[in-house]
């Protein structure tokens, strides 16, 4: 999250799901535009899907997520990079749906829950504004929603995932709802390495004295 929207959120109790609509509306509107841009221009990296129409949104390390999605398992050692939440997620739904594992498929099921688990994130940042009761709350779903680096919240990578865990736990954390924020960063280290960051919470949790339920 940019320190900008931190800085700027103000309480409107009234807004309701407008963070998870106004991110919805957004990353519709980053697809679309990703989808155009892929078919407009040529690739500097056309490690992609070429034969999808999301294929623009699985160059990069969407290319090993998805070829983890797939397997099950890491191909080969330098996946281990690559934490396993994200891929996990995407193939169990494919799964769930019984979608047949074509390299299409996979990069469809996870472009989507990307921007859902962004359009997640966005709702749960806005809660977490409201708890903190400060100004801009507008203002700062707008930066968050409209971060020049957003196109990777809408493609085949773990970020939106991660956003989502990361966020949850902060909001969680500063509810009382201690269990809670601690499986969430226990998600989030397992969706990105960097998650283990997040244990800072539960170590100022720690050091403040107070039991977990306080």
């Amino acid at each position: 999250i940019s320190t900008v929207s931190v800085l700027y959120c103000t309480p409107t109790p009234h807004m309701g799901m407008q963070g998870f609509y106004l991110a919805g509306g957004v990353r519709l509107c980053v697809v679309v535009a990703a989808v155009v841009a892929d078919w407009a221009v040529r690739d500097y990296d056309e490690s992609g899907e070429r034969a999808c129409i999301l294929g623009g949104l699985g160059h990069w390390d969407g290319v090993f997520f998805r070829d983890v999605a797939r397997r099950g398992f890491y191909g080969y050692d330098f996946f281990a990079m690559f934490q396993p939440l994200y891929p996990a997620v995407v193939r169990t739904v494919t799964h769930l749906l019984q979608i047949e594992e074509t390299e299409c498929a996979t990069l469809t099921v996870g472009v989507f829950l990307s921007n859902v688990f962004f359009a997640l994130s966005a709702h749960q940042f806005h809660q977490l504004c409201l708890h903190l009761n400060t100004p801009h709350t507008r203002e700062a779903l707008l930066a968050y929603s409209l971060a020049p680096a957003g196109v990777f919240l809408s493609a085949f990578y773990s970020e939106s995932l991660f956003a989502l865990l990361s966020i949850s736990a902060m909001l969680w954390y500063v509810q009382g709802r201690h269990i809670l924020s601690m499986v969430s960063i226990a998600l989030a280290g397992l969706t990105r390495s960097n998650g283990i960051l997040l244990a800072g919470l539960m170590i100022h949790k720690g050091l403040s004295g107070r039991g977990w339920y306080g």
